[in-house]
């Protein structure tokens, strides 16, 4: 279970980003933050990953505040996929995504080390890549590359910002269905930022929507309604609740 107490944020110069943000999510759950540009929806997820620290309120995973756990004990509750992947990384595909197992290994990988780090190559359809440089990828391979690292950390929580902007659409569906296999399956829990309605409904358990530094947070069906989406986005939608294969259609603007 991962809980946000209060959560609020500010820059050093005192620009407000959000405030009063409360959540609270069980294991197996898929969560999407969503919300126009420069709401804050990175920020936050750095937030309950360290990596900014909330000028107010707390983080708790089952109970225990994230400031008490040391990085390398987060690291192996907390697999994270930032936004920007860029090169500069001269390993290999399979050093890359060994780099996952850090946490866990003390002087050389195991066996089973290299067994997960192999088994999630190929989940994620790398194995012609596993010795090429990362350097000589495009930008989507490179970020399955940094997917399938996360994702062998063995985390109990999944942060993904914007885990899909490189992909084309067929990687999109096969790495959303892949997370979420991983996750109902590991009974894990996956926080994404995602700016696709349509993938964010089909996808998401819960949402996180944010605007004007405050957000709205609850099931998915809740709150990503036409009323929610016109207000945030300036648009109309339409909803389809298909059981398999819901989507959300933009129509025009407002």
């Amino acid at each position: 279970m991962i809980e946000g107490k209060n959560l609020a944020f500010s820059y050093r110069k005192g620009r407000q980003i959000f405030s009063d943000i409360n959540f609270r999510f069980s294991d197996g759950e898929m969560i999407s933050i969503m919300g126009p540009n420069g709401a804050g929806k990175s920020t936050l997820l750095k937030c309950i990953n360290k990596i900014n620290k909330p000028t107010q309120g707390q983080i708790l995973i089952d109970g225990k505040n994230t400031i008490q756990f040391s990085d390398r004990e987060l690291s192996r509750l907390i697999g994270y996929v930032p936004q920007d992947i860029g090169k500069g990384f001269a390993i290999s595909v399979t050093e890359a995504v060994m780099l996952g197992r850090t946490p866990y290994i003390r002087f050389k990988a195991s066996d089973k080390d290299k067994e997960l780090v192999f088994e999630m190559i190929e989940r994620f359809g790398l194995e012609k890549y596993a010795f090429t440089n990362l350097n000589e990828l495009s930008g989507g391979e490179r970020q399955r590359v940094f997917l399938a690292r996360a994702l062998v950390q063995d985390p109990k929580i999944m942060l993904l910002d914007e885990p899909i902007s490189n992909l084309d659409i067929r990687y999109q569906i096969e790495t959303l269905d892949l997370v979420r296999d991983i996750v109902k399956s590991r009974n894990l829990i996956s926080i994404m930022v995602i700016h696709d309605l349509s993938f964010a409904y089909r996808y998401s358990d819960s949402v996180i929507l944010l605007k004007d530094g405050k957000a709205m947070v609850g099931k998915r069906e809740d709150v990503l309604t036409s009323s929610n989406i016109a207000e945030h986005y300036h648009v109309n939608a339409e909803i389809n609740d298909n059981q398999k294969y819901p989507y959300v259609n933009p129509r025009y603007t407002l």
